[in-house]
């Protein structure tokens, strides 16, 4: 049996993290030994991961930024920091672990270099010519590359993703395309559970996005696009509804105060999304920045028509708007589509025929086999 660490920041919370789950979900039991890492302190991990996990953290919380604090407690943290770094890190080596993975880019990638393991495998989920967002991690860019060269493999999501990290930051040699796991059964399954928070709305349209609330998600656009049809008397022709939280979730209100746009509920994190997003006319991902998406991949197995904008790997699922309507990132761009399929209902039923022939493809036990290859 191997002993393998997987490591991220957190545990729960956005698709990279839905990854993780799955990963180490669907890893067999009888060959591997999981224990999770995360640097800060998940109450509720296993409410999201199987009970034989082995699960460790370096932190409690986050800690206050260090330009709030006074420089007495700056130097406090920072001791108290690199004492339990160095008790952690001598209680992983000494475990010897078979195999070490960084699941995400940037800090867990470094932490996970420095770790002592018969094999390293990180991950890329990234695209690198929108949202370089791991270079603040390291000094420069071959700090990164160097970084990289310490992996066995490092894992991109998509091919897009790999060669714009071959352009960006360069070419470490050991770099593989491995789509992400998703788990088909699990997500039927969940579909399945009744919702009692929002009522569908009767004679219009429902189009659905689900997401964490950050500037990379479009969310923005997305409300400003919306904006734009009510301001076309086409408020009474639909609904949105926003699946999830995060860091803008105020911000994203504001703006829907600000535009008077009523027709949009945004309903928070969810355990359970899909039980919401089974309710949706059409799918819409109005991201700026994605390595190869989650959602859309959902949304496809429960055969619901899809709006993209043409993020990496979209293409990769619904090739050249074949499969699902492939949209440029902007504001224009998503109000025109979901005009287009406002004005135009008929799209829905050959879009709908379409995505559930595609969905065939993704299959959990096919991606899951090469994972596991990988991690060995």
């Amino acid at each position: 049996m191997k002993k393998i660490l997987f490591v991220n920041d957190i545990a729960y919370g956005g698709g990279t993290e839905k990854v993780l789950q799955d990963i180490t979900a669907n890893l067999p039991e009888d060959k591997f030994d999981i224990t999770v890492l995360t640097f800060i302190k998940d109450e509720d991990f296993y409410s999201h991961y199987k009970k034989n996990i082995r699960y460790i953290y370096l932190y409690e919380k986050c800690m206050m930024p260090e330009e709030n604090q006074s420089l007495p407690l700056k130097c406090i943290n920072r001791l108290k920091r690199v004492q339990r770094d160095r008790i952690i890190n001598r209680i992983i080596n000494n475990a010897s672990f078979d195999i070490a993975v960084s699941i995400k880019e940037g800090g867990a990638m470094k932490y996970v270099a420095g770790l002592k393991a018969a094999r390293r495998v990180a991950w890329v989920h990234t695209d690198y010519s929108v949202l370089h967002w791991s270079a603040g991690c390291f000094s420069c860019d071959a700090d990164e590359l160097e970084c990289m060269k310490c992996f066995d493999k490092v894992v991109c999501v998509s091919h897009n993703v790999m060669n714009n990290v071959k352009k960006y930051v360069g070419d470490s040699g050991n770099m593989c395309v491995l789509e992400n796991p998703i788990d088909e059964r699990d997500i039927m399954r969940k579909a399945q559970e009744k919702q009692n928070i929002a009522a569908r709305p009767d004679g219009r349209l429902l189009f659905v996005t689900v997401g964490r609330l950050c500037k990379e998600k479009g969310y923005d656009m997305l409300i400003d696009a919306c904006a734009r049809l009510n301001a076309m008397h086409m408020a009474d022709m639909y609904e949105l509804w926003i699946v999830g939280g995060g860091e803008l979730e105020q911000e994203l209100k504001s703006q829907l105060d600000r535009c008077n746009v009523k027709n949009v509920r945004m309903l928070g994190k969810q355990d359970n999304p899909y039980k919401f997003l089974k309710e949706a006319d059409w799918f819409v991902s109005s991201s700026r920045a994605e390595g190869y998406a989650i959602a859309p991949q959902e949304a496809a197995i429960l055969g619901i028509p899809i709006i993209a904008t043409d993020c990496s790997g979209v293409r990769e699922l619904l090739g050249d708007s074949e499969y699902g309507i492939v949209i440029e990132s902007s504001t224009d761009a998503i109000c025109n589509a979901m005009k287009k399929v406002l004005d135009e209902p008929e799209y829905h039923e050959e879009y709908a025929a379409l995505i559930g022939e595609r969905s065939k493809a993704i299959k959990l036990e096919v991606r899951m086999k090469a994972i596991e290859k990988c991690l060995v």
